[in-house]
């Protein structure tokens, strides 16, 4: 059907970073994405300041950030809030709430792990690469249905 596509499918994603923070008890994330009804909404929000927090409460192999060169907390920011952005697009995509023991899709996130370089630390789990490789199959199968539907005479 023209118009139509995956289930709470979208052409964009809202990416803002804020100096807010998420008003919990817990408050442990980098950042967040809101549910309805058990769908992920198009609005995923990264916070600066939990980062700030993080990298003040933590250190870095054994040194705090506020003895290192301003270049290791430049880079720390970087990090955080891309594995923070990476992190809730995953929920998105994935369209769940669910987190992992390890990878990407885990929990919290250390100043050791965010400063770490191993790509391990930073990919879905299998179980979640398989669910997402399928969604995107199928979201792709959808379109080019309409794409040929919309070019038929």
């Amino acid at each position: 059907m023209p118009g139509t596509s995956a289930p709470g499918a979208v052409d964009w994603v809202r990416l803002v970073i804020t100096d807010d923070m998420l008003a919990t008890r817990e408050n442990t994330g980098l950042g967040w994405i809101g549910f309805v009804d058990g769908e992920p909404q198009p609005s995923i929000t990264v916070s600066f300041a939990a980062a700030k927090r993080l990298a003040e409460s933590g250190a870095w192999r054994g040194v705090a950030f506020s003895h290192l060169p301003p270049r290791a907390s430049h880079l720390f920011f970087q990090r955080a809030l891309a594995a923070a952005s990476a992190h809730e697009v995953g929920h998105y995509l994935l369209r769940s709430r669910d987190h992992t023991r390890k990878g990407l899709m885990r929990a919290v996130f250390t100043v050791d792990e965010i400063m770490d370089t191993r790509a391990s630390l930073n990919r879905l789990d299998p179980e979640a690469a398989v669910r997402l490789r399928g969604g995107l199959k199928l979201a792709r199968r959808d379109g080019d249905e309409e794409a040929g539907a919309q070019t038929r005479p």
